[in-house]
């Protein structure tokens, strides 16, 4: 864990809103920072977990500080301060001197996923060339794209972060939030314990912090303090804001329409089914991140259906070879269920469950370990069914088709006398008792079917009173 650099003393607890004149821009910083638009993005939401592109298209492992960023391009930075006659603006150094006075607030400041060291060592030189008020610096294991430092925003610092290459703006604003003094030492502490997940390359984890706390990814590479994942990319597709509180739907990435809602933003691509918009990279429709260890769960996962089918469409290798799926959110399963395995061709009950295995008892051969994905109830057509999951749930009705894992039933509209056939997933269904007992004959004739079922492929007449079919 990098430890903060400490400076003098001062009262942290005395909270201070500088006013930054965003105003007093020269022509010479606007020319000079025409080389970094890429850590421009305009459009960025206020949690916004920013990840790195990387360099290699689906096999290169992150680096905490890439070595296209080195403190030597930094120093370039100061100097083409320098330039700019910072050390001889008499008022800023007053504004410093004023900020020190009255204490030092704390803030978190935005950087791009892997530069963070970075970023806090440009800023603890030019702290010291400067003359800036800046008590501490440090840049958390537990949440990447983010430093923390305790500092007075004065202009001069300003834009000193505006000309730092790493740091994250949206036009001429540093992406910057106020802190705590119970938040920095909540992360400090959180980064002494820091202990990292179990995890493998091609696992299915659950995202646990930023804008995709919850959602599923697949872990794709690893080293360091960082796991690359895959997830699929919430994007706001319409321009329309969202109120408060409220997510963007999951969706796969298409560049063209990306490029058509955002005809400003510059998507450029990297090989095929690879593209990087601003900050942000994605590949095969996927949004590709670089989180820290502590941001990713092994254990607890929720994959509902449509999102594994997005993965699945995606057509992304990892996808291809994450093989041991989790369970999906609306799959009916449970210990003691009667399942067919179709590539054994074996029927079993399920004995005990995981994360992303299942064992079922196969009778004479034992108890065999199955993936989830390699399982189906084991209904047929005729059963009686509930529906247990979807728009349709709760709903009843009989089994009429069941082509691999889809199945028809049919349910009779309550109050009508109208029939609806609905296409369903046969692990989204579950046994049930019908709502008629129909008894069997006493004796069993060589005209009646073995698996006896009134009604199939037989004429009948319906004799309801007041029905419209009646008599047909």
């Amino acid at each position: 864990m990098p430890k903060p650099s400490k400076r003098k003393l001062s009262n942290p607890f005395l909270d201070v809103e500088a006013e930054v004149d965003n105003n007093e821009s020269s022509d010479e910083e606007n020319q000079g920072r025409e080389s970094d638009e890429d850590f421009i993005d305009n459009d960025l939401e206020f949690e916004y977990e920013p990840s790195p592109p990387s360099e290699a298209a689906l096999n290169r492992q992150p680096s905490p500080c890439p070595s296209a960023t080195s403190v030597a391009n930094t120093t370039s930075r100061l100097d083409f301060e320098d330039e700019e006659g910072l050390d001889s603006d008499l008022e800023d150094m007053l504004e410093d001197i004023a900020g020190d006075l009255l204490g030092v607030p704390y803030w978190r400041l935005a950087c791009k996923a892997g530069l963070e060291k970075d970023v806090v060592e440009f800023l603890d030189k030019a702290a010291e060339r400067y003359k800036l008020v800046i008590r501490s610096t440090f840049h958390p294991t537990l949440r990447t794209g983010w430093i923390y430092l305790q500092a007075t925003i004065t202009k001069r610092l300003h834009r000193v972060l505006l000309s730092t290459r790493g740091v994250l703006r949206r036009g001429n604003e540093v992406l910057i939030r106020t802190s705590t003094p119970e938040e920095f030492l909540g992360v400090l502490r959180s980064d002494e314990i820091n202990v990292k997940h179990s995890v493998n390359e091609y696992q299915w984890v659950r995202v646990v912090r930023g804008i995709y706390k919850g959602d599923p990814a697949i872990a794709i590479a690893m080293g360091g303090e960082l796991v690359d994942v895959v997830v699929i990319p919430r994007i706001n597709q319409t321009r329309k804001r969202k109120a408060p509180g409220v997510r963007i739907s999951p969706a796969l990435f298409n560049a063209v329409e990306f490029q058509q809602t955002y005809p400003s933003k510059i998507v450029r691509s990297h090989g095929e089914q690879l593209y990087s918009a601003g900050a942000c990279e994605f590949e095969f429709g996927l949004h590709r991140l670089s989180v820290a260890w502590e941001a990713v769960d092994p254990t607890q996962i929720c994959l509902p259906t449509h999102i594994l089918d997005l993965f699945q469409r995606s057509g992304h290798p990892a996808v291809k070879r994450a093989l041991h799926i989790p369970k999906p959110l609306e799959w009916c399963m449970s210990v003691g269920d009667k399942v067919f395995i179709p590539h054994k061709n074996q029927m079993g009950l399920i004995s005990s469950v995981e994360i992303t295995q299942v064992y079922v008892d196969v009778g004479e051969a034992g108890i065999i370990p199955t993936r989830w994905n390699a399982l189906r109830k084991a209904i047929s057509v005729g059963n009686f069914v509930e529906i247990g999951a979807g728009p349709c749930k709760e709903a009843l009705g009989w089994v009429v088709s069941q082509v691999g894992p889809s199945c028809v039933v049919l349910q009779s509209k309550e109050g009508t006398n109208e029939i609806e056939e609905i296409p369903v997933h046969i692990n989204w269904l579950k046994p049930t008792t019908p709502p008629v007992n129909h008894p069997k004959p006493t004796r069993v004739l060589n005209s009646v079917v073995k698996d006896y079922m009134p009604w199939r492929n037989a004429r009948i007449i319906i004799t309801k009173q007041k029905d419209a079919n009646k008599g047909k």
